[in-house]
């Protein structure tokens, strides 16, 4: 008995394996584009985030909080008084910086300025303002992209002990 467990457990993980292990690129790759496109309605829709953390996990339905009258007075002052909301868009450099790709079975999301981290999860002085969140419902589409693709590839793997 403990010999057919034994051999049960290893074959149990080399199918583990060869589902899990080498995520096709394609698939890797149309994962990043849902998350790319949550990132863009989160700057199209001024927040979209739970109101609570600043996590990549904590898309919802909250806005970014309004710019401070200090804000609002500097803006003026220094000629970026063309829209007083907190679009995270005033030079740009924000958005052209984020990245989402693909490495080997993983998902890689930032953005690569210095001040990026001070919007997402906020300062002493300044409301967070996470740009880099993905809804519920993104994730539920996400994960079920990804469950679709792992059938897929388990009925092939299954396949060939018909």
């Amino acid at each position: 008995m403990d010999n057919f467990e034994s051999r049960f457990k290893k074959k149990l993980n080399e199918l583990e394996s060869t589902l899990f292990a080498d995520i096709p690129d394609s698939t890797l790759k149309m994962a990043a584009k849902m998350v790319q496109i949550e990132i863009d309605k989160n700057f199209n829709s001024l927040g979209r985030w739970d109101g609570a953390g600043t996590g990549l996990f904590n898309g919802g339905g909250v806005k970014w909080s309004d710019l401070s009258a200090t804000t609002i007075d500097n803006y003026i002052k220094s000629g970026h008084y063309q829209d007083m909301r907190p679009t995270l868009r005033r030079t740009g450099g924000l958005f052209r910086s984020i990245s989402v790709r693909t490495g080997v079975n993983q998902l890689f999301v930032g953005a690569n300025v210095p001040y990026a981290q001070d919007l997402q999860e906020g300062t002493f002085n300044m409301p967070a303002r996470p740009f880099l969140t993905v809804t519920d419902k993104c994730l539920e589409e996400i994960f079920e992209f990804l469950t679709d693709n792992l059938d897929n590839r388990a009925g092939k793997a299954f396949d060939r002990y018909k």
